[in-house]
C-alpha cells in the first residue's frame, strides 16, 4: 500500500509538471463565412440592379442611388446592429433598416429584370421606370431618416447633449451675474459721484434741478430715473383685475 501511494504521488507530480498538450481553440469562421456569403450575394444582385437602372435611364447617378437604397445601407445597418454600445431600441432600428435594404434589393432587382425582359412588349416601360426611380429616392431617404434616428437616440449622444446644456446654463448664469455686478458697480459709482458733486458745490438742490431739466430726474428726488425701478403694488394689481372682470373696485361687498 505504501508503494502504491508513492507511485500515485509520483504520477500526480508528473501530471503537474508535464507540459499540457495543445488543443485547437474554437472559432467562428463558419459563422463569419455565412454572413460574408450572404452579403456577397446581396452585393451581386444590387450591382446588377444598379446597372440595369443605369441602362434603363441612361443616368449614372440613378445606378448609384440603387446602391444607396439597397446594399450599402444594409451593410451599414448590420454594423449598427452589432455595435457594442447599441441599445435595444437602436437594434430595432437597425433591423428595420436591414429589412428595408433587403426589400429594396429584391423589389428593385425583380422590377428591373421584368422591365428589361418586356421592354419591347406592350407595357408602359416609361411609367415603370418612373416608379423605380421614385421608389429608390423614397427608400434612400427612409434609410437616412433611420440613421439619423439611430444617432439621436444613442445614450452617449444624449448624455453629451445634457452635459453641454448644463455647461451652457452655467456659462449663461455666470454671464448674467457678471452683468449684474457690472451694473451694480456702475450704479454705485454714479451714486458716489452724485454725493461727491453735491459735497463739492454744497448744493444738492442745484444738482437735482439740473437733472430734472435734463429729464433724468422727473420726480425731483435726487435719484436719476434710470436708477429707479417702478414697482407695482398689490392694490394696483387688484384694481386692474377687478376692472378687467367688470367689478367696481370702489364698491365692494362686505
Amino acid at each position: 500500500m505504501a508503494e502504491k501511494s508513492l507511485l500515485q504521488e509520483r504520477d500526480e507530480l508528473l501530471d503537474a509538471v508535464k507540459e499540457p498538450g495543445r488543443q485547437a481553440s474554437p472559432n467562428n469562421y463558419a459563422l463569419y463565412a455565412a454572413i460574408v456569403f450572404a452579403n456577397l450575394i446581396f452585393l451581386v444582385l444590387d450591382v446588377i440592379s444598379g446597372y440595369t437602372v443605369y441602362w434603363l435611364t441612361s443616368k449614372w447617378y440613378y445606378g448609384v442611388l440603387t446602391g444607396l437604397a439597397g446594399f450599402i445601407p444594409l451593410l451599414l445597418h448590420e454594423f449598427l446592429f452589432t455595435r457594442a454600445f447599441a441599445s435595444r431600441g437602436q437594434k430595432i432600428i437597425a433591423v428595420i433598416g436591414a429589412c428595408v435594404g433587403l426589400a429594396s434589393i429584391l423589389i428593385i432587382g425583380v422590377a428591373s429584370g421584368i422591365i428589361t425582359v418586356f421592354s419591347n412588349a406592350a407595357i408602359n416601360v416609361t411609367a415603370a421606370e418612373v416608379v423605380i426611380i421614385v421608389s429608390l429616392v423614397l427608400i434612400a431617404f427612409f434609410h437616412a431618416i433611420l440613421c439619423a434616428w439611430y444617432f439621436y437616440v444613442d445614450l452617449g449622444i444624449r448624455a453629451h447633449q445634457q452635459t453641454a446644456q448644463a455647461v451652457a446654463r452655467a456659462v449663461t448664469q455666470g454671464q448674467l451675474i457678471d452683468a449684474g455686478e457690472y451694473i451694480l458697480g456702475k450704479t454705485q459709482n454714479a451714486i458716489a459721484r452724485r454725493h461727491e458733486v453735491e459735497d463739492k458745490y454744497r448744493s444738492p438742490a442745484a444738482l437735482r434741478e439740473i437733472l430734472r431739466q435734463m429729464g433724468l430726474d422727473k420726480n425731483d428726488n435726487g435719484i436719476p430715473d434710470f436708477l429707479e425701478q417702478p414697482q407695482r403694488t398689490y392694490a394696483q394689481d387688484v384694481r386692474q383685475v377687478e376692472k378687467r372682470d367688470g367689478a367696481d373696485p370702489t364698491h365692494r361687498q362686505s
